[in-house]
Order: structure tokens, then sequence, then C-alpha cells
């Protein structure tokens, strides 16, 4: 399978997955990228192959060509790679694995505002964990939304996109994001079931 999915990889993906070190994450890096490219051909009725993309400031792709309002982001951790696609509007996703050890303290110093570093103090640590994942994923969503990173300023009306939150089994928290409430939400899952 995977094997399929890097011929469907453009010279430049093909580049980036040669300079990944460790093997396990140039296998991630061409599932993403191939599953992506299979995914949206079937929205625009083309090759895989032929999608060109473009990348924003922050790095956030986008399909390169003026004909096509076709929105989508990507994010993986773990086992589960997400693809949130929107055909009207900028949408952001994330994904974590609530296992994953993580400096609560520490990453809601500089991540949130202060009146929520203090909320996430004054809470026992069984509930603090999933109320920081919950903030997390939220947050990482409405950037992806707006192309910027953690390291931007949070810019006006930020707080006003829609954004939800969904498990996809018990350790994976999801987060999406647009400007306004999607008419309609879908999920499906294409399984990744013959790695090689």
């Amino acid at each position: 399978m995977i094997a399929g999915l890097r011929t469907l990889l453009s010279p430049d993906e093909a580049a980036r997955a040669e300079r990944l070190r460790v093997p396990a994450k140039v296998h991630e890096f061409i599932a993403a990228r191939g599953y992506l490219r299979r995914i949206l051909a079937r929205y625009l009725h083309t090759p895989p192959s032929s999608l060109n993309f473009a990348y924003g400031p922050a790095g956030k792709p986008f399909l390169d060509s003026p004909r096509v309002p076709l929105f989508f982001n990507l994010t993986h951790a773990g086992t589960w790679g997400l693809l949130g696609i929107a055909d009207d509007q900028e949408v952001g996703i994330d994904v974590e694995w609530l296992q994953r050890p993580v400096d609560i303290r520490q990453i809601a110093s500089w991540a949130f505002a202060g009146e929520l570093c203090s909320e996430l103090e004054s809470l026992p640590p069984e509930i603090k964990r999933a109320r920081f994942h919950l903030l997390w994923t939220d947050r990482e969503a409405r950037l992806k939304t707006l192309g910027i990173g953690f390291s931007h300023p949070v810019p006006a009306g930020f707080d006003d996109l829609a954004s939800g939150h969904f498990l996809l089994e018990p350790d994976y928290l999801g987060a999406w994001a647009t400007a306004v409430s999607p008419r309609l939400i879908s999920y499906w899952d294409e399984t990744l079931r013959d790695s090689e």
C-alpha cells in the first residue's frame, strides 16, 4: 500500500519524505500525503498525482488553482491521521493522543491566556488533563483555520470561530474549526490496512 501511495507524490513531496531520518516518520508522511491526494482527487474528479499544492506563510498547504473551491487541513498523531474538507470556507483540524506525556503547566503558560492557566491550575489532576487537551486541540484547530502558528499573536475574531470536538477512540481527541458553523458535518474512516 505504501509503495502505491508513494507513486502519487510530487517530486517535492518525495524529496521531503527522503529527508526524514526515522522510517516510521517516512511511512507516516507518505501515507498522509498519499491519502490526501487520493481523497481530494475524488472530490475534484482528477488523478491524484495531478494535484498541485502551494503553502501559506505558516506552511499550511492549499490547492494551487484559483478555480478549485475546496479547502482542507491535514493533521496526524500516533496512529491517526485526519483530513478536514470544506467547500466554502477555510477549515482547521487537530488530533491529539491523550496519553502523550505533556507538561501542562509549562505549555499552558505560553499557549493560553492568564485566566485559562488559572482555571487549569485550580482543577484536580484527573480533570486537568482532559480540560487541557480540549483547550489545546481547540486552539490548534482555530489557528490552523487562520493559517497561523502558535508564534503569531492571536488575531481579532479568533474566539468567534466555530469549533467542535470528537473522540476518535478513547485515547484520541479531535477538534475542528471554521469561520462559520458548517451546514453539515460528515465523518468517514479510510483505514490504512496494509503498510507495505
